[in-house]
């Protein structure tokens, strides 16, 4: 059977075959046979975690919650990967990639078309809302807005996007109306500005401002982008740098 240590006695020392040995054996030679248990046992190195920085778009969201589950359940590091999640603080996600800050961002297809002619080396690897869930968003107390159109001369809270006011533009003129009104670059209080009356209407994410606005008891209107001409799109898209 496993032989498991050696046996002293009286300076007799009888090695692994039973046979009494007149002098010392080779320890060296035997080592190898003595488990190694308790206190003794040598833990097997762990993997190393590859450290991955990733990039919110936005406070954490529903759009997110694919990222959380899987970061709480252990998936990343059965993966070999320990994922640290930036918070949203106003930067731009794809910038945040390019310029080696973060080497995953949330971001959106739109933003990652404008960039590709400049050779920004961005790519999308995952499309995580396949379809358009943006929306011009209204309160509903709003009567005099009945449709896109009668949007021309109001407020528009905005997050500073170049793409926001040529396709609400768009919108807008599809709907019969000029196009023409005002905007205000206001980030993170653009939701908050619309609710309080500061701001006539805003983009929101029907995926989660649309949940959101329920949650707080803010009843809303909508006028999604899809029933006035504009395409249908990957909404919500991570993006990565050329190096993965």
């Amino acid at each position: 059977g496993a032989y498991s240590g050696f046996l002293f006695d009286s300076g007799i020392v009888a090695g692994p075959d039973g046979a009494v040995l007149t002098t010392e054996p080779d320890w060296a030679s035997y080592i190898d046979m003595v488990p190694l248990t308790g206190s003794a046992a040598v833990s097997a190195p762990q993997e190393e975690l590859t450290q991955v920085n990733f990039q919110l778009d936005w406070s954490p969201n529903t759009n997110h919650t694919g990222i959380f589950v899987a970061d709480e359940m252990g998936w990343y590091a059965e993966e070999g990967i320990e994922l640290e999640i930036l918070p949203y603080s106003g930067g731009n996600g794809d910038q945040l990639v390019t310029e080696g800050v973060a080497d995953f961002a949330v971001s959106f297809h739109n933003s990652v078309a404008l960039s590709a002619p400049s050779g920004v080396p961005l790519k999308i690897v995952a499309a995580v809302v396949q379809k358009t869930v943006e929306a011009i968003g209204v309160t509903a107390n709003r009567d005099d807005i009945q449709s896109p159109k009668d949007l021309d001369g109001m407020l528009y809270a905005g997050f500073g996007g170049p793409f926001e006011v040529p396709v609400m533009k768009a919108v807008i003129q599809a709907d019969g109306g000029a196009g023409e009104f005002d905007s205000v670059v206001l980030d993170t209080w653009a939701y908050e500005a619309v609710y309080n009356g500061d701001a006539d209407f805003v983009i929101p994410f029907l995926t989660w401002e649309g949940i959101e606005a329920e949650l707080h008891d803010q009843p809303m209107k909508y006028f999604a982008f899809s029933d006035y001409g504009m395409p249908e799109q990957y909404t919500v898209v991570l993006v990565a740098g050329d190096t993965w």
